[in-house]
């Protein structure tokens, strides 16, 4: 209950700091739909920097809720991740993406293999590619 806490007051603040702190808490935690609500808010928002590890914990807790803002986070080009383009970002959403496990999420991979970004649309291939050798590790299906 901390967890989901702090994480809300590093939102209402948007306390980048504060997003570091509350993720601390969060690892090793079962996450409720509340919790994954307010990773997907702080996924999608642009005054932090701690995208990637939000990502890893959506992928951690394979929720579908999360699906539509991996495939748009997958896409984004944030200014602090201009040295790899993003694309380590890019790589955990299509983890996330594909560890889920739903019709949905391999329609949002799909959908992020026509991105003009190789680099990006060759992340999200590989998923599908190794989709049915990876099932034992996706959350749904």
């Amino acid at each position: 209950m901390k967890a989901i806490l702090n994480l809300q007051v590093a939102i209402d603040k948007k306390d980048g700091n504060a997003v570091e702190d509350a993720l601390i808490l969060c690892y090793d935690k079962e996450g409720g739909e509340d919790y994954v609500g307010l990773l997907v808010q702080l996924l999608l928002a642009n005054w932090h920097m701690m995208h990637e590890d939000v990502a890893l914990e959506l992928q951690r807790l394979r929720s579908p809720l999360a699906v539509p803002a991996l495939r748009v986070t997958a896409t984004r080009k944030f200014q602090y991740l201009e040295y790899n383009g993003s694309h380590a970002l890019a790589r955990k959403c299509t983890w996330a993406l594909a560890d889920i496990g739903t019709k949905e999420s391999k329609d949002k991979l799909i959908e992020i293999t026509a991105c003009e970004d190789p680099e990006v649309a060759g992340c999200a291939q590989k998923r599908l590619t190794n989709w049915e050798s990876e099932l034992g590790r996706k959350g749904a299906e």
